[in-house]
């Protein structure tokens, strides 16, 4: 784990709410699929908590990094409006990742919303064959998707209202191209309805990558705090220590 100063490349629009931030550094750590990074903001004060952000692009040649994020609140307001040159204090990286599968296994990659980013960092470095799934409310708030759909061998796109790609929620679209995806194991990121969605799938391995509130980033802290299923019965998991990915039948959902 490292605590650097970052220079920022370059910070800018994806999508309707949503910016990409490139960052670099003197020397990055290994980092894997499914982490994250803890970015400060600079200049305001009284936003003393980091902000967590999944690592969704490694350059190890120019050190560098790409992390996303929609624009929610106020640090994510000022993040916004940082201009390249600016330096921010990263944490990194942070989080288990997802787990290591068989080179011969295939990966079904579902992802909605800003949740597709994290899954991107999968298509990037897995040796695995990889299709993907990708959904969004509509084509203003899509990310990203030329991105996947050249990482992956096939990539569908999904959406609410049907203004980009095929019409419907991506785990319904997923459903109808299992038969080309042929997966042997999902990765998922996204909203909490779209994780539920997931149930239908659960003849396969499932493992989720959870959006969860943060403080530390580290575990001290246990605001991310999550009931969690074992075979000794349930207790909580701290989802950025234990976490953030989790096998899909561990969790509870409401």
């Amino acid at each position: 784990m490292t605590d650097a100063l970052f220079e920022i490349l370059s910070n800018v629009r994806v999508a309707d709410g949503i910016y990409e931030m490139t960052l670099k550094t003197d020397k990055l750590p290994p980092i894997k699929a499914g982490q994250f990074a803890n970015v400060r903001v600079p200049d305001r004060g009284e936003l003393t908590l980091r902000r967590p952000f999944g690592i969704y692009s490694v350059d190890k040649s120019q050190n560098s990094i790409k992390i996303g994020y929609a624009v929610k609140g106020e640090g994510t307001k000022a993040m916004a409006s940082l201009e390249s040159g600016r330096r921010v204090q990263v944490l990194l990286p942070l989080g288990n990742g997802f787990p290591s599968v068989p080179k011969n296994k295939r990966i079904l990659l579902v992802g909605g919303g800003v949740g597709v980013l994290p899954l991107l960092s999968v298509a990037e470095t897995a040796e695995n064959p990889v299709c993907a799934c990708v959904g969004f409310r509509s084509a203003k708030f899509a990310c990203k998707t030329d991105e996947m759909a050249a990482l992956a061998q096939k990539c569908v796109v999904a959406t609410d209202d049907g203004t980009l790609g095929e019409k419907g929620y991506v785990a319904d679209v997923a459903e109808k191209h299992m038969d080309e995806f042929r997966p042997d194991v999902i990765f998922a990121c996204g909203p909490e309805i779209m994780m539920k969605s997931l149930k239908r799938f659960s003849s396969l391995p499932i493992y989720v990558s959870l959006e969860q509130r943060m403080g530390c980033g580290m575990g001290a802290c246990l605001v991310c705090s999550r009931k969690i299923k074992s075979k000794d019965g349930e207790h909580y998991l701290r989802v950025c220590a234990d976490g953030p990915v989790f096998a899909f039948d561990e969790v509870y959902y409401d």
